[in-house]
């Protein structure tokens, strides 16, 4: 109960973005011709943790690229790092 009332606070920079709250779980859904950068959503979200003391479990944090097939368009998986840094 004390997440769900937590995280009425947490809400994608973008309206193009997305975040699905489920339990304990966040999804953020983020389209690639979304005006925020990926990165500075996932700031936001590891913002907010800190400012509500909570911690982000990196182990299960995970990015799922869905793409179209075209061998023109590459998109590079973004480092997924903890709070000392480690790319996981």
């Amino acid at each position: 109960m004390l997440y769900a009332i937590m995280e009425s606070g947490l809400h994608a920079l973008s309206v193009m973005n997305m975040q699905i709250k489920y339990a304990d779980d966040t999804n953020l859904l983020d389209p690639s011709d979304s005006d925020v950068y990926l990165v500075e959503e996932c700031n936001c979200v590891k913002h907010w943790a800190e400012e509500n003391r909570m911690v982000i479990n990196i182990a299960e944090t995970k990015e799922i690229a869905f793409k179209r097939r075209n061998p023109m368009l590459y998109m590079t998986p973004l480092p997924i790092t903890d709070s000392t840094g480690f790319v996981c």
